[in-house]
């Protein structure tokens, strides 16, 4: 019966050690924190185009953004209607600690998915997605506008050549 004695410590062990590392984790470091930005219920209004050939046509909407994942994660739900129909889409906001990188991943109707990197400059934050099969990306730009409000602007394109397809103010409401 000596086998066994290891291998119940090692199953002891291995039932603590979860435990044990959860009472060594504090509060979320800063750069999570910053992601309270975007938590919140939101009320939205603004223009899109599908092409930036096109006219702006309005669209509204709103987002509830709240913490998860214990504060390690924001999850996101947005509606919007309007211009070609508006979209609908969840997205969890995180913060990679190992590549020192924001990410946003999102899944829209009718089953798009999105994955973009993320960075903030000044009080702005800028997440850009993973190029499409064509080399081109789409980049958010979100800015506060004070008085419990920001902007999002979206822009499509590559390199140095982007149009601005999208403009929505997000506002707090309760």
């Amino acid at each position: 019966m000596p086998i066994l004695r290891p291998a119940g410590t090692i199953v002891i062990l291995g039932c603590m050690l979860p435990t044990i590392a959860a009472s060594q984790v504090g509060a979320p470091p800063a750069e999570i924190q910053r992601l309270q930005f975007y938590v919140g219920r939101w009320s939205e209004t603004g223009q899109m185009r599908d092409d930036p050939s096109k006219a702006f046509k309005p669209v509204a909407g709103g987002e509830t953004c709240s913490w998860a994942a214990g504060g390690y994660a924001v999850l996101c739900e947005e509606k919007t209607e309007g211009a070609g129909g508006g979209w609908e889409g969840v997205y969890i906001l995180s913060y990679d600690a190992a590549g020192r990188q924001y990410h946003v991943h999102g899944t829209e109707k009718p089953g798009s998915n999105i994955h973009a990197v993320g960075r903030i400059d000044g009080d702005r934050w800028v997440w850009v997605t993973d190029p499409g099969p064509d080399g081109s990306q789409v980049r958010y730009t979100f800015a506060p506008t004070g008085a419990g409000a920001r902007t999002m602007s979206v822009e499509a394109g590559a390199g140095e050549r982007w149009s601005e397809i999208v403009h929505i103010v997000y506002t707090a409401s309760h």
